[in-house]
């Protein structure tokens, strides 16, 4: 069974991370990427199995980076890390362009139970501590879920 491979990135460039050295450890996983290049160049280039995209800053900016992967790199599994709350709107916008989602702090075992998700599964939401998880937001995802299984 060959290597999976994943590219990290952060804020839309190419990051060597605390998410990228999770993977490295564990020995199932090969880093690609070049550290500072934009994330849509080396998808395109290296091809790789699992993309994990973190947002820290403003998140609208990347919709179109990530459309623009998931258009021309349909191979690719974008697991999508946000850290900070983002608007409903906003979040609908990029549940649709990921095949998996992460809320809030990363810890290790849970970016390798994602990482296997990914691989193994369509879509995965994991929204972090259940108390930070508002009514409205748990409608978008129910929305979200909904549409996309309409789509596939």
């Amino acid at each position: 069974m060959r290597m999976k491979t994943v590219m990290v990135a952060s804020n839309g460039k190419i990051s060597n991370n605390s998410l990228a050295s999770i993977f490295r450890c564990t020995g199932r996983f090969e880093i690609v990427g070049i550290e500072g290049k934009p994330a849509t160049e080396n998808a395109l280039e290296l091809q790789p199995d699992i993309l994990v995209f973190e947002i820290t800053k403003t998140e609208e900016e990347y919709i179109d980076v990530l459309g623009n992967i998931q258009q021309n790199c349909p191979w690719t599994k974008i697991i999508l890390v946000l850290r900070n709350p983002v608007s409903l709107e906003i979040l609908r916008k990029l549940l649709l362009l990921c095949h998996g989602y992460i809320q809030g702090r990363v810890r290790p075992g849970v970016l390798r139970k994602a990482a296997d998700l990914a691989c193994n599964s369509d879509y995965f939401f994991l929204i972090g501590n259940s108390t930070e998880f508002k009514s409205k937001m748990k409608e978008t995802f129910q929305s979200v879920a909904a549409e996309i299984s309409c789509i596939n």
